[in-house]
């Protein structure tokens, strides 16, 4: 652990120590687009601090996948979505199926760590960062049946916007 007291590795340092092969096998184990790539965005730290941190939620996350059976269920990447309607842009109603099958995902996520929290309190400071979609799930039920098609109980004005 002699590199944790240096400046930040270089390339050729991590080419020659084949860092992009083990980020890569990393990155295979992820099931979800968005995971795999920011497993192959990690460079080490050279803060001590940090890595004990990067550490203890490993550990957290190893312990979690063999004690339960949590998954992210029906989330999906949807980071092109999140861009375009920040921008204004519109979402078809596909789009808005997997933002809310997301936020689904999402929230059951919160509310495992609100649970268990002292079992996983790092993992639960990282969940307890994601923003609660305050009745976006609901609105999205109300304009989109699960079928993709306009809901019946949607009125000829629906919309549907985060709250900010």
């Amino acid at each position: 652990m002699l590199w944790l007291n240096t400046p930040a590795m270089d390339a050729k340092t991590l080419h020659v120590l084949e860092y992009p092969k083990i980020l890569a096998r990393l990155a295979d184990f992820c099931d979800f687009s968005a995971s795999a790539d920011l497993a192959r965005a990690l460079l080490p730290t050279p803060d001590f601090e940090e890595a004990i941190a990067r550490l203890a939620e490993t550990t957290e996350a190893r312990n979690l996948l063999v004690t339960t059976d949590l998954s992210i269920g029906g989330a999906h990447d949807i980071r092109d979505q999140v861009t375009l309607a920040a921008r204004g842009g519109v979402l078809d109603p596909k789009e808005m199926l997997d933002v809310q099958a997301t936020l689904v995902s999402m929230r059951a996520l919160h509310r495992f760590f609100e649970k268990h929290a002292e079992a996983f309190p790092h993992l639960a400071d990282i969940a307890y960062r994601l923003p609660a979609p305050t009745g976006l799930i609901e609105a999205i039920s109300r304009c989109i049946a699960d079928n993709g098609e306009v809901a019946d109980s949607a009125s000829p004005n629906c919309t549907i916007s985060a709250a900010r």
